[in-house]
């Protein structure tokens, strides 16, 4: 290899050495030149995600100031059983003790009594602390425990 190189001119010499010189420069942009590309995909990515962020945060904000701060009381939590699902829900008795409201009823079948239970839980927006369910006599005995 040194043969090769010592009989070359001094202007070949100088050729090679250009050519070596360019094609590294090229891997070297080649290799710079991806890595902002992703770093542009990345930034890109990542202010896409910020604003699919705060677009949600301000619509659940706008969400939350619309539910009514009002507290519930008894007649109210009666009169919406009563008109929820007429003639599924019979026997709605509710009381309260402290913060805890417990809402019993029976319904047709356990199948009724959980979807009931689910849109009564989703209504009522409050915690739900326990639920009961017992089958007497082809009636679904309901028990529900809120508290505010």
């Amino acid at each position: 290899m040194d043969k090769l190189i010592n009989n070359l001119n001094n202007r070949e010499k100088l050729l090679i050495a250009i050519a070596v010189s360019v094609i590294f420069i090229f891997v070297i942009f080649a290799f710079s030149n991806n890595v902002i590309k992703s770093l542009n995909l990345s930034n890109k990515k990542l202010s896409k995600a910020k604003d699919d962020y705060e677009y949600v945060v301000s619509k659940a904000e706008v969400f939350n100031k619309l539910i009514p701060e009002s507290k519930l009381n008894i007649n109210e939590i009666k009169s919406y059983l009563e008109n929820i699902n007429s003639g599924e829900i019979s026997d709605i008795n509710i009381t309260k003790e402290n913060n805890n409201f417990m809402i019993t009823f029976s319904s047709n079948s356990l199948k009724n009594s959980i979807s009931l239970s689910d849109e009564i839980s989703n209504k009522l927006n409050m915690s739900l602390i326990k639920v009961s369910y017992s089958t007497i006599d082809n009636k679904s005995e309901t028990t529900l425990v809120f508290t505010e």
